[in-house]
């Protein structure tokens, strides 16, 4: 069971500028088109965890009557130090990444029976930023602390071209028609995919968490965020999104 107020009212907001083109240039055995298009993408968040006014989880009934939780996670005040870095209790994240795609296709008539489509995809995506350059990343895990540069994680976005190729094969008598194709199509990172995390990150928020796994009392029950701030703030709660993205994609 848990006892606790849990998080805030939580804030999202999103807004996409997008431009697309594209052009077709018609020949006796080509159709060949090209386009590109654009996307900024402006997310606006308050994240805070979900114990922002404390919570205590006990594991059955009996320890909950006698005051014995084996979990206790709180977040941390302003000022408070969390692995040598000052907590700015700062749940305001106002993100801003740029989507560029660029693609070209060839329709190809290569015989009356036999057409042949040739196409090519480039996408990517400008590093996420943050207005104010509040976030930090974890390229190593053996740190003792985040590396606060503005930095989540690297882009996994510079080489994701797609190749695509299909056909349209009608042997004879043109009445039967096989087609097929192949193509590699990548899934660039999206904002609700990694935002979970920002409730946590070091050190704009910080989230406290006490562990008794034998719920033996260690843990001062309903008095541990007055009494045991110190424990609370060396041994942080901390979620993290991978540093070295692989490219998201499928044949």
């Amino acid at each position: 069971g848990r006892l606790g107020l849990g998080g805030n009212a939580q804030y999202k907001s999103q807004d996409i500028f997008a431009f697309k083109d594209s052009m077709s240039l018609t020949f006796a055995a080509h159709t060949i088109k090209f386009g590109a298009e654009v996307q900024r993408f402006r997310i606006d968040s308050i994240d805070e965890s979900d114990a922002r006014n404390g919570s205590y989880e006990f594991t059955d009934f009996e320890n909950f009557l006698q005051g014995k939780p084996n979990i206790f996670d709180v977040n941390q005040p302003a000022g408070a130090v969390v692995l040598g870095l000052p907590v700015l209790a700062e749940p305001l994240y106002q993100l801003r990444t740029t989507q560029f795609g660029f693609f070209v296709q060839d329709n190809w008539k290569m015989r009356p029976s036999l057409t042949l489509n040739l196409g090519l995809r480039y996408e990517f995506q400008t590093i996420l930023s943050e207005v104010n350059g509040h976030l930090s990343s974890w390229p190593d895990f053996s740190q003792a602390q985040p590396t606060v540069n503005g930095e989540y994680f690297q882009n996994p976005t510079k080489k994701d071209f797609s190749p695509r190729i299909g056909f349209a094969w009608s042997p004879g008598d043109q009445k039967t028609s096989f087609r097929g194709g192949f193509g590699i199509y990548y899934v660039p990172p999206n904002v609700p995919e990694y935002q979970f995390a920002l409730s946590t990150m070091l050190p704009f928020n910080a989230e406290g968490g006490l562990l008794d796994n034998s719920s033996s009392g260690a843990i001062n029950f309903p008095n541990a965020y007055a009494t045991q701030a110190a424990e609370l703030q060396s041994t942080p709660n901390y979620r993290i999104v991978e540093y070295n993205l692989k490219p998201t994609y499928a044949y």
